[in-house]
């Protein structure tokens, strides 16, 4: 290993500055006021460093100019607002880690366990379970960080001849803060000591406190990615639509116990009675039904053009079923097939996701892209529609959603707002909007009306009495030989829940399917 590098400075003036910063209530007070960061980096002459903040503020988002380490010193100068959430992305020579997957570097600004002011080793930095990149931020107008280098090896999954994969240890920068400072979440399991994404990392502006509300109980492997996912009416069996197939899990332990093959799945809705799952075939015309005792097709019949979703009524006697291009929504029986009728929705759309109100009284649909459609079901005709508001190019775009119990409120996952935008179901009026960190993907509802959950790169829970929200629930990776070699945090994509609000599934980037208990 190559020794620190000494940087001439004056004794005093370097301990006051690589003192751990404290942020000081006025650090927001002037967004003109400007702080030059100085990082005294061993061992990584001509390596490259980029600050950026990605928090969803808008006041403070930033991305600096990547500076250069020449002769062990790199100096940037940045926002001072920009810094509470800031992280630190280093490159040798300019270049991503590796080739074969082009993940970000980042600089640890404290590793779990390891108190501020500590001054970590290179064993012990390896030896770390957790580590965050977030800084909290500094209101200093100067301020020296002082950043250890070295190459470790870490694995990576390499694609060869035939599509087969086989991993490989590569060399890769290993950088982290001494003395280690104040962090903000997230945090996440680092490998060998390295922080690595592929994704925008989106720091927390103010950590939350409480407890957290739910625990990881169980992994299963997908085995490819994850489309949709439900819980049936008994709550102990969940349902994965995996790429083509369709798997069944006993909720207790995320335990596989039955793989349904041959339907080229695209999604899933079960009848409340629970004996029965209803699968429309990806972007075909035909509809395969489950007799979820036996897990076997009992029938298959088509529909009137090509689908991606349905919803099924309260009593089980029809199905909603969205068409794409053609603009409509046929109302099928469940049992025979039979078109009984077809409702005209506005517009000129490629298709919908439809859920339907507990009670079955109102259908509502979406797009995709920020339109929102409402049907009554007693008179089966369109009552409301609205388009959310573009706020930049591709701003509408809406990836989940879900409506409350009390059938009040619709709950809107924009990834591009970094928020669940939430609409009064009447009205369709904008009457709130949770922002979360990170970029939303789907939202799912306690059925007693107490919560509701947001995916993200874990789940964040929101009061829905008060708009709180709540301390994230982490979806840490399981411990297995395989998963050592996916050194990238999993983003948790689909969700579903209990009818008894007691056990969430949760479908993550990794291909894995993880149950969470919540626990209070």
């Amino acid at each position: 290993m190559k020794p620190l590098m000494a940087v001439a400075m004056p004794a005093a003036l370097l301990a006051s500055l690589l003192a751990p910063s404290a942020l000081a209530p006025s650090a927001l007070a002037g967004d003109t006021a400007m702080t030059t960061l100085t990082m005294l980096v061993a061992g990584c002459n001509g390596c490259t460093i980029t600050p950026i903040n990605s928090r969803s503020d808008a006041d403070v988002a930033y991305r600096g100019a990547p500076a250069t380490v020449r002769k062990g010193v790199a100096t940037m100068t940045v926002p001072t607002a920009s810094t509470v959430g800031m992280y630190f992305d280093i490159r040798r020579g300019g270049k991503a880690w590796d080739s074969q997957r082009p993940g970000r570097v980042l600089i640890a600004v404290q590793y779990g366990g390891a108190p501020v002011g500590s001054r970590v080793t290179a064993r012990q930095a390896k030896r770390a379970r957790s580590g965050s990149p977030c800084w909290v931020g500094t209101s200093r107008p100067t301020l020296a960080l002082e950043v250890r280098v070295e190459t470790v090896k870490i694995p990576t999954l390499v694609l060869g001849n035939n599509d087969e994969t086989s991993s490989r240890l590569v060399d890769t920068p290993l950088a982290w803060l001494v003395p280690t400072q104040p962090s903000l979440e997230p945090s996440w399991r680092p490998a060998n000591g390295v922080l690595i994404t592929d994704e925008q990392v989106d720091c927390e502006a103010e950590p939350r406190t409480g407890p957290i509300v739910g625990r990881a109980v169980g992994w299963a492997r997908a085995g490819s990615w994850t489309d949709d996912l439900e819980v049936g009416p008994s709550g102990r069996f969940g349902y994965v639509v995996t790429a083509w197939n369709v798997q069944v899990l006993r909720l207790a332990r995320a335990r596989l116990v039955d793989t349904i093959t041959g339907l080229r799945a695209g999604s899933i809705a079960l009848a409340r009675s629970g004996t029965r799952a209803y699968v429309p075939v990806r972007f075909g015309k035909r509809i395969s039904v489950i007799n979820t005792r036996t897990g076997r097709v009992t029938n298959r019949f088509d529909a009137p053009g090509e689908i991606s979703s349905l919803a099924v009524t309260r009593d089980g006697s029809e199905l909603y079923v969205p068409i794409a291009y053609r603009d409509t929504v046929a109302v099928m029986g469940a049992r025979t097939g039979k078109v009984l009728a077809r409702i005209p929705i506005p517009g000129n759309d490629f298709g919908y996701s439809i859920i339907m109100s507990l009670d079955g009284g109102r259908a509502y649909l979406s797009n995709g892209f920020g339109k929102v459609v409402v049907i009554d079901t007693a008179i089966r005709k369109v009552v409301n529609f609205t388009t959310l508001r573009d706020e930049g190019p591709g701003l509408s775009t809406v990836t989940g959603f879900a409506v409350t119990p009390d059938g009040e409120r619709l709950l809107l996952a924009s990834p591009e707002r970094r928020a669940v935008v939430v609409l009064d179901s009447t009205t369709l009026r904008e009457i709130a909007r949770w922002r979360v960190r990170g970029r939303p993907h789907d939202v799912v509802v306690d059925p007693q009306g107490r919560r509701a959950y947001v995916s993200t790169n874990g789940i964040v829970p929101v009061d829905l009495a008060t708009g709180e929200v709540l301390r994230e629930i982490p979806v840490p990776r399981p411990t297995s030989p395989v998963d050592r070699l996916n050194v990238f945090r999993q983003r948790v994509n689909h969700l579903a829940i209990s009818p008894d609000g007691r056990r969430l599934m949760a479908g993550t980037s990794e291909n894995w399917t993880v149950v969470i208990a919540i626990v209070s």
